[in-house]
């Protein structure tokens, strides 16, 4: 006999009782405020996180490397994609006396403009040259006749020597010569050994004192078992070194060298060419390249610009919008997902105009703009600044940068406020070209004010339209023009004044006379320590062994109470541009 069977239905208190114990939540821990910034690098051939690790360094005071104990100067490596490459990463700081944690990016690009050529950088400079001279400013007229003379040069040693085999010349002229000893060579052959052991032993020392600084610590919490001086050879093998080399100099100087072509013209001018292709090649052509392809609307650089400028708006977009919870949208970044409260661009050298041309496309997208147009809180904030900015149309120099700078303010924090809201608020330049905007990208200063008339330069304060003396427009629903950056971004330049052509950073000067009365130019003197000292300072605007000096009525321009590290005071002037901590 068959049973039947039988079945119960599941009731929603059986699931109920079937159920685990579900633990409460915990709360939410709330999200820490954060600020971002961008570094910018400058020409040449540079290594990603090269020019962030010593800017970070700088401005932060502390390397990412185990301390004993906490210290609010300690910083992070963190993987991070929002800058567009593997080979880049976050650095990321504990929270400053405000709760603030501060995030450096670096915009890496030297990657999209490689392989530069002759042929580019002979195209740009005949184009700097070949204009009159009433088309050249009046502060790059000395540096445009520098150019002239240095160009000659080059053309009348490649005539009589020839640069490409001026090498090959020299070297087969001293195959060739007759060996001469005597007590004259033989001076001559030690002071070669002591001007190499000059070099070499600056060089030791300087190396060795940074190197002795950590080379006895045991750097916690990386499971280090042996300090940097037990796991190296001793240092007396370098110090031998030094000892060694410049008497093997002097030696064969004096037994090889011909001394006898030193008084021979041809000698010092296929030198001289030999030196100069050399430069050309290693140095010119991969540093100045840059800037040759970049400022000039050549089809052979468009694509490479438009690729820079796409990676710095993509992180830029990162930097503003919130990080959704997809984990391929993370980026490596599975912290604190919220939007920055603030952004901070800083450009160095041609850097400086990647930046600004990056800012310039981001403004349209994220400002205030017919596709972004602002709420009205914001739009209060901008209507005070252009009354603000109304009567001194006429008189440029009558606005107050301090005044300008504290309605940037308003109108940058009234942005932040809105989902989509701009939140660069400060634009640092350093070393900057932009001070020979007129004489770069366009062929004489009127050229230059009708592109900015056209609003492909953004100005600071904003250009206002003839006739309306507003940036805003229409009348109805009123947004801001896309050339109106400024509105609320403060742009500090910083720069060492040029003297006697080479001494200072011939590169940079002052942008206010090209780009409009609120911004703030702060000159800092620059020396090195050594027999360099002011020889061309365009790279040590965050160097911490350089010595730098700031007038004291510059402070006021920065709102801050005075310098309290006088032998650097290039290193306050950019913490204090930045206002981090």
């Amino acid at each position: 006999m068959a049973v039947a069977k039988t079945t119960r239905k599941k009731t929603s208190t059986d699931s109920q009782q079937a159920l685990p114990d579900t633990p409460p939540m915990a709360p939410v821990p709330p999200r820490k405020p954060k600020q971002a910034v961008v570094i910018v690098h400058g020409m040449g051939e540079q290594k990603p996180l090269e020019t962030l690790r010593g800017f970070v360094e700088a401005v932060w005071g502390a390397r990412p490397i185990a301390q004993p104990t906490a210290s609010p100067n300690d910083v992070w490596l963190v993987p991070d994609m929002r800058a567009g490459l593997t080979e880049l990463a976050r650095v990321t700081t504990r929270e400053n006396k405000a709760g603030v944690v501060t995030d450096f990016y670096e915009l890496y690009w030297s990657d999209l403009l490689v392989g530069n050529t002759m042929t580019q950088i002979r195209s740009w400079v005949t184009g700097l040259l070949l204009r009159w001279p009433h088309q050249v400013p009046k502060e790059t007229f000395a540096l445009w006749l520098a150019l002239w003379a240095i160009v000659g040069v080059i053309a009348a040693i490649a005539v009589i020597v020839g640069l490409n085999s001026s090498l090959e010349s020299l070297v087969k002229t001293i195959a060739e010569a007759e060996v001469t000893r005597n007590p004259w060579t033989a001076a001559g052959s030690v002071a070669f050994g002591l001007i190499a052991l000059w070099l070499l032993a600056k060089r030791l020392i300087a190396q060795e004192a940074e190197w002795s600084s950590h080379a006895d610590a045991t750097h916690h919490g990386i499971w280090a078992i042996e300090t940097p001086r037990t796991a190296s050879v001793t240092v007396w093998l370098s110090r031998a070194l030094v000892g060694v080399v410049p008497v093997v100099v002097a030696v064969l100087a004096y037994l090889y060298f011909p001394w006898s072509l030193l008084g021979v013209l041809k000698t010092w001018l296929l030198i001289a060419g030999a030196v100069i292709a050399w430069l050309l090649v290693s140095w010119v052509v991969p540093v100045f390249g840059d800037v040759a392809r970049y400022v000039r609307t050549s089809p052979d650089a468009v694509s490479a610009r438009s690729e820079i400028r796409e990676r710095g708006v993509k992180l830029l977009r990162a930097l503003h919008a919130p990080i959704d919870d997809r984990p391929s949208a993370k980026q490596y970044d599975f912290g604190n997902a919220a939007p920055y409260e603030r952004v901070v661009v800083v450009g160095h050298s041609l850097g400086s105009i990647v930046a600004y041309d990056i800012l310039r496309l981001f403004w349209q997208e994220r400002g205030p703009t017919s596709r972004n147009p602002p709420t009205d809180p914001t739009l209060a904030r901008l209507g005070v600044m252009e009354e603000y900015c109304r009567p001194f149309v006429s008189d440029p120099l009558g606005i107050d940068p301090q005044r300008l700078r504290q309605l940037q303010a308003d109108v940058a924090t009234a942005l932040a406020a809105e989902p989509k809201g701009w939140r660069v608020t400060d634009f640092v330049t350093l070393g900057s070209p932009l001070t020979h905007a007129e004489f770069l990208v366009s062929s004489d200063r009127a050229a230059f004010e009708e592109r900015k008339a056209e609003r492909l330069f953004p100005t600071c304060p904003p250009m206002l339209e003839p006739g309306k003396g507003s940036f805003l427009y229409p009348e109805s629903r009123r947004f801001a023009h896309h050339a109106s950056m400024f509105a609320a971004m403060r742009w500090t330049n910083i720069f060492d004044p040029r003297s006697w052509l080479m001494l200072g950073d011939f590169i940079s000067g002052p942008c206010r006379p090209n780009f409009g009365p609120g911004i703030i130019d702060i000159p800092v003197r620059i020396k090195r320590r050594g027999i360099l000292g002011r020889l061309v300072t365009h790279t040590d605007y965050w160097n911490q062994h350089a010595m730098g000096v700031v007038d004291e009525d510059v402070w006021a321009q920065l709102e801050t109470a005075g310098c309290t590290a006088k032998d650097q005071a290039h290193l306050e002037a950019l913490r204090n541009a930045l206002s981090l901590r």
